[in-house]
């Protein structure tokens, strides 16, 4: 009986990943080795997405490489769902249409709005303990407001936010780019609360 494969899918983060390790003056063929096909060369497990990431964070000696990766990720790199976030009239329309139409970037994780206190809070849940790993949870986390500073201004900050995973605190340097010391680990998925610009009740 031969053995379920888990399902992979094509990722623009995969190849910027690769670029990003190679412009720091690594070789990446370890990390294609172990975790791409040669047949489908973007494509990736979600499992091996999240590893991808953690063991490129450790070949560069970057504990902080889902910020720093999310940061230097240029505009437009998902294409048209991206280019569609930024066309939105406000943020609060972008959450909407990221909720509905993340599937396109990643089809194994959910994207959802859901109300939190008198605002809103949207959440990136992946079908496993963890999330999408350490740094994968970071770069998710931070990609989503760097746009949204980039589309609102920077001084566009959430209330809260929390990961999957686990971590003992907040490195200074992401709460700085946070705007928040607000910051939880190890919850059900990750989450940015009311970054649309509302004011906070509590």
């Amino acid at each position: 009986m031969a053995l379920l494969q888990p399902q992979r899918f094509r990722s623009a983060l995969v190849p910027f990943v690769l670029a990003y390790v190679r412009a720091r003056g690594r070789d990446t063929a370890g990390l294609e080795a172990r975790y791409l096909r040669p047949d489908a060369a973007p494509e990736v497990s979600l499992a091996g997405l999240g590893a991808l990431l953690d063991d490129a964070a450790a070949l560069l000696d970057e504990p902080l490489f889902g910020l720093h990766c999310a940061r230097a990720m240029p505009r437009g790199a998902y294409g048209l769902p991206e280019f569609g976030l930024r066309a939105a009239p406000s943020g609060r329309v972008a959450m909407e249409q990221l909720a509905t139409f993340g599937v396109f970037i990643n089809p194994l994780v959910r994207w959802s709005l859901e109300p939190e206190g008198a605002g809103v809070a949207l959440h990136h849940r992946a079908p496993k303990r963890g999330g999408v790993g350490h740094q994968g949870n970071l770069f998710t986390v931070v990609r989503v407001l760097q746009v949204a500073r980039e589309m609102l201004g920077d001084d566009v900050a959430p209330s809260r936010v929390w990961f999957a995973h686990q971590a003992p605190r907040c490195p200074p340097e992401l709460a700085d780019f946070l705007g928040t010391t607000r910051v939880a680990f190890g919850r059900a998925g990750d989450a940015l609360v009311h970054i649309d610009g509302e004011v906070d009740a509590e």
